[in-house]
């Protein structure tokens, strides 16, 4: 089953260059082509070598990029085989040779993974809130730390675990970085080891996350900004359901991740050039959230003073709350946030004051923005995919 039936069309754009159309027209044509938005977990990001999947229907053949792995289906690697699956925004699973993988759930709250054999490097964003589960064949292993975590398992079914950055929980134990955990017929054994010491898969997988936090910066404004505020305007993804989104960039052809907050690192302590407020997006948020819980003088839910300001003088979408969400939910990015370098966050009930805790300055000093901009012609929402956290600035939940 493919992620987005039009990647396809979207990397023929990335080689074969737009079309240039009227500049409206352009703005939403080639934003709906070129960046896909997703928030869930499952997408197949890099595939080298020969990578099968066994799907919950029974189904088995090659798992190829662009693919997606529900819970259930089975990822196997060849000798020479790996790959790179996205997990929930910011976090992402590489598996090595040998290897046999699954997911068991794939929620933001409750993600567990079950690896029954060979080699994993997990980039994990994770709080107390939002831990990650690994079953593997000596128990399951609680990441409750963002950071960046190696698992081996034997063919006796041993698992040794390294715990490069973050924190693990192993039933009532707690392993911090820099050690490693042998866990084994015999038990349990904790040792030091060396994080200078990496071999090619390593060195693979700090790379892609290199590579994969740089390609933020090439997320160009004029053309991703219309689909980010588009899509969020029409329900397709929200602010307290991640810690960001993933986006499709065709010139990497790569999902990368796009934080909602500000000043973030990857695990790895790759800085993440980008944001969601660089591209004005706290206006929108402030404006769907009055339209949708009737915030602002007169508490109106359905109308606004003004008209629309942007190309063609449309009438905004008429937004709707995606299931869950509620007014005043306290939105998870704000506790992984920098507690340095910050801007001012939305003022949410309950959010307190970290990072200033209020709304960013207005034109006009207006409290409330007036209806933004909407982009012409109202543009097909992306279609979403899966998959979340920082570094050497210190984040909340870090060790």
């Amino acid at each position: 089953m493919k992620f987005f039936s039009v990647v396809a069309i979207a990397l023929t754009l990335a080689i074969g260059g737009e079309t240039v159309f009227s500049q409206n027209d352009t703005l939403r044509a080639a934003a709906g082509d070129k960046w896909l938005i997703s928030a869930r977990a499952g997408g197949v990001n890099f595939v080298d070598g020969d990578v099968r999947i066994v799907r919950s229907s029974g189904i088995s053949g090659r798992l190829l990029k662009g693919d997606s792995v529900e819970i259930g289906d089975r990822v196997t690697t060849s000798k020479d085989g790996k790959a790179e699956i996205l997990l929930n925004p910011g976090s992402f699973i590489r598996i090595a040779g040998d290897t046999a993988f699954q997911f068991l759930t794939t929620n933001l709250d409750d993600l567990q993974l079950k690896i029954d054999r060979g080699s994993a490097i997990l980039e994990i964003y994770a709080s107390k809130d939002f831990k990650v589960n690994v079953q593997t064949p000596a128990g399951v292993v609680t990441i409750a730390n963002t950071g960046v975590y190696r698992l081996d398992i034997g063919s006796d079914a041993g698992v040794r675990l390294e715990v490069w950055k973050g924190k693990v929980e192993i039933g009532e134990r707690a392993v911090k970085s820099g050690k490693a955990v042998l866990i084994g017929s015999g038990g349990i054994e904790v040792a030091k080891f060396d994080r200078g010491e990496r071999d090619d898969f390593e060195n693979w997988s700090r790379t892609r996350a290199r590579d994969l936090a740089r390609s933020v910066a090439d997320l160009q404004k004029k053309s991703f900004q219309p689909v980010l505020i588009n899509s969020y305007l029409g329900g397709e993804w929200n602010i307290t359901s991640s810690f960001g989104l993933w986006i499709y960039n065709p010139r990497f052809a790569s999902y990368c991740f796009f934080p909602f907050g500000w000043n973030w690192y990857s695990p790895y302590g790759f800085a993440i050039p980008s944001s969601m407020w660089w591209y004005q997006m706290s206006q929108y948020i402030l404006w769907r959230d009055r339209m949708i819980y009737g915030a602002g003088s007169g508490g109106s839910s359905t109308t606004t003073s003004g008209s629309p300001t942007g190309t063609g003088g449309q009438t905004p979408p008429s937004p709707r709350p995606p299931a869950g969400e509620a007014r005043g939910k306290r939105p998870p990015f704000i506790d992984m946030q920098p507690s340095t370098g910050s801007p001012p966050l939305i003022d949410f009930p309950d959010a307190g004051t970290r990072g200033g805790g209020s709304v960013p300055p207005m034109k006009g000093g207006s409290p409330l923005p007036a209806p933004p901009p909407v982009f012409a012609p109202q543009p097909t929402a992306p279609t979403t995919v899966p998959m979340d956290r920082p570094s050497p600035i210190r984040v909340k939940g870090d060790n």
